[in-house]
């Protein structure tokens, strides 16, 4: 699978890691209630970031995953603000 806008997703994950670091990372999960975003929030604080192409069947489905959580993130009521910075082009 090619992902030709991980440098995008990458900006998002360092900006969502920015804001784990504002709002205090312990509060921010208590905010999700949904458990696949908590999971995506846990890897973001792992340090979560995104490859140009990915191969093999169980690789390729959690990248997708992981970018259409990143996308249900960005549009929640924790991170509104991080909607104009996903790769809609």
């Amino acid at each position: 699978m090619l992902v030709p806008f991980a440098q995008k997703l990458d900006n998002m994950v360092r900006s969502i890691k920015q804001l784990l670091i504002e709002r205090g990372k312990e509060n921010v999960p208590q905010q999700v209630r949904e458990i696949h975003l908590y999971r995506l929030i846990l890897l973001i604080d792992d340090g979560l970031f995104f490859r140009d192409t990915y191969s093999g069947t169980r690789e390729i489905l959690e990248t997708s995953e992981i970018i259409h959580d990143l996308f249900r993130l960005a549009h929640g009521n924790v991170f509104p603000s991080l909607s104009s910075e996903l790769p809609l082009e």
